[in-house]
C-alpha cells in the first residue's frame, strides 16, 4: 500500500502533468491539433462508430462541449454522422477519410515531440511509465484507453 508521503509526491507530479499536456500541444506544429482534436482521437481509436454520449463519457466532458466540437468537426468534413441501425433515433459518429488523415498527422506530430523530449530515456523507462500511468487510470476507473494502450490525446479541447 502506498504511504501517505508517496501519495503526496505523486499528487505533486500529477499536478505537473497538465503542464506537460499543454507543452505538447504548444510544441506540435501550428494547425496540427484542430479544435476538437480529442474527439477526433477518441473516434479514431474506436473500432466502431460511437454515439455522442459515449464520446462525452470517454472524454469526461459535458455533452454540450462534445456537441459543439462535433458540429465543428462535421462542418470540416472530418466526422460523419449516420443513423444507428439498431435505433433509428440515435446517430453514430465516425471519422471520414479526411478525419483519419487529420488524426494520423496529429499523432505523428505528437509522437515526434514526445520522442524528442524522451530521446535520452531508455525504452524500458518509457514503457514502465506508460504501464504505471495505465494502472493509475484504471485505479480511477478511467476508460479513455478502451481497454488497450491508447494513442496520445492532445489537449486542443476547451472545457
Amino acid at each position: 500500500m502506498a504511504t501517505r508521503e508517496a501519495c503526496r509526491h505523486l499528487l505533486t507530479e500529477l499536478e505537473g502533468i497538465v503542464g506537460v499536456r499543454r507543452g505538447l500541444a504548444k510544441a506540435v506544429p501550428p494547425g496540427s491539433l484542430p479544435s476538437g482534436s480529442a474527439v477526433l482521437f477518441v473516434l479514431g481509436r474506436s473500432a466502431e462508430p460511437l454515439r455522442a454520449g459515449r464520446v462525452a463519457e470517454l472524454l469526461d466532458l459535458d455533452m454540450s462541449v462534445v456537441s459543439r466540437h462535433l458540429a465543428h468537426l462535421v462542418e470540416h468534413g472530418w466526422v460523419a454522422r449516420r443513423p444507428d441501425p439498431r435505433d433509428g433515433r440515435s446517430v453514430l459518429l465516425g471519422l471520414t477519410p479526411e478525419g483519419r488523415a487529420v488524426v494520423d498527422r496529429a499523432t505523428e506530430s505528437c509522437l515526434a515531440v514526445i520522442a524528442e523530449r524522451l530521446a535520452d530515456w531508455p525504452d524500458e523507462d518509457a514503457e514502465r511509465l506508460s504501464e504505471l500511468l495505465g494502472r493509475l487510470k484504471a485505479g480511477f476507473g478511467s476508460n479513455a484507453g478502451f481497454g488497450h494502450r491508447a494513442e496520445p490525446v492532445p489537449t486542443a479541447v476547451s472545457h
